[in-house]
Parts: structure tokens; sequence; C-alpha cells
């Protein structure tokens, strides 16, 4: 079991390890994971999980900006894209 890992949530105190055992070998425990496209943090706050949110809108407006800013599109179709969105 090289990829299980395990996660413990606690807002009111930090929890130091977990006891979890897995065919008679402790599994490692991380300090934050993607789940569904949320990322949850052992310590339950969300600054992590805001400034992901703004990183993956940032990415994805520089990958349109190359459809905004091309001469090859009219200037009718980039209008229609920024509408879009």
């Amino acid at each position: 079991m090289k990829k299980t890992k395990t996660i413990v949530a606690n807002k009111k105190q930090p929890v130091l390890g977990g006891n979890i055992l897995i065919d008679e070998a402790p599994s490692g425990q991380v300090h934050s994971m993607v789940h569904h496209g949320h990322m949850v943090t052992d310590d339950g706050k969300i600054e992590k999980v805001i400034k992901r949110r703004i990183e993956l809108a940032r990415n994805a407006y520089n990958n349109k900006s190359t459809l905004l800013s091309s001469r090859d599109r009219s200037l009718a179709a980039r209008k229609g894209i920024v509408k879009c969105f």
C-alpha cells in the first residue's frame, strides 16, 4: 500500500499522527489533499483553498488570452468569446 495516505482534519486542535494500520503497517499522513476538486487541509483553514482557486482562474484566463489576442479571428468572434465569460 504505497499510495494509501490518510488525513485527519480537526479545526479546534492539531492532531499528531493517526493510528491507522493497513496490513499491520502504519499508513502515511498528509497535511492537504484535493478531493473532488476541493482542497482539504488538516487544520480546516481555507486560505490555501482560496489561493488555489485564484491561481486556477488565473491559469484559465491566461490560456484564453491567446484566443482573445489572435489576429486570425475576427473582432466579432473575439467579442463573442468575451461575452461567453
